[in-house]
């Protein structure tokens, strides 16, 4: 069944209108092709799944009734963020929030670190990004919509979480050497750093360290930057 972020509230019935909601109208009318009498579900930020019925299709818009309220919660309550450093490829970008949000990253936060390679984003650029964070969390069956932030670099990221104390830094590293991922407790609140392409500079691990970083160990494998964050986290979910 078709799952849709409602940014409107999910009342007993819905009118979802060409003028008011055209992408949401476009996309259930043209590209999913939808009939008077099919089931889909809405949901609103942290709220029920809940059931709706087609009732009526034309010109204007689309109107459906409510037939049952399904409770969704979520039930992880360990906090991972992601403090992903910029890729060389938007494509990568994409990549990481889509699959982040399937495997249940909270939080995605973006910096420049010192090998990252310019990778410039528009506004126009972010709005996208951030609908392809609700279309993921709609394809995954999540019901809370991640935070999307953009840091200058590495400096500030590591001041980020100085100001959330109950954050457990753990570093995704390229030498071997470090704590296994199994190891890691699932009752800990983790801020997880991913470098570039390049890895983290020699200034960046020192100050990584002096902030009692966790560096992880990925075994003999060197993971790209876009697939090392998704299996960290993959793994920390799991337990």
């Amino acid at each position: 069944m078709q799952r849709f972020f409602s940014k409107i509230s999910c009342s007993n019935t819905l009118q979802i209108t060409l003028k008011h909601q055209p992408e949401l109208y476009h996309q259930m009318t043209r590209v999913l092709r939808m009939q008077t009498g099919d089931f889909c579900i809405f949901f609103e930020e942290d709220g029920d799944d809940r059931v709706y019925e087609i009732t009526l299709i034309d010109k204007k818009g689309v109107e459906l009734q409510q037939k049952e309220v399904r409770q969704k919660i979520e039930s992880d309550t360990q906090k991972i963020i992601l403090f992903q450093s910029i890729p060389n490829k938007l494509e990568k970008l994409e990549l990481i929030l889509q699959k982040g949000v399937e495997v249940g990253v909270d939080k995605f936060v973006f910096f420049e670190a010192e090998r990252s390679q310019k990778l410039p984003l528009l506004e126009k650029k972010k709005e996208r990004l951030e609908q392809i964070v609700v279309e993921a969390v709609e394809q995954s069956w999540g019901n809370r919509i991640p935070q999307i932030l953009y840091l200058k670099d590495t400096v500030s990221a590591i001041k980020m979480i100085q100001e959330i104390p109950s954050l457990t830094l753990a570093v995704a590293h390229t030498d071997g050497q470090g704590k296994l991922l199994r190891d890691m407790s699932s009752r800990l609140d983790i801020a997880l750093f991913v470098g570039p392409e390049g890895g983290f500079s020699p200034v960046e691990i020192l100050e990584f360290e002096k902030q009692n970083a966790v560096f992880l160990d990925f075994g003999k494998r060197i993971l790209r930057t876009e697939t090392a964050g998704m299996v960290a986290v993959f793994m920390m979910r799991q337990k």
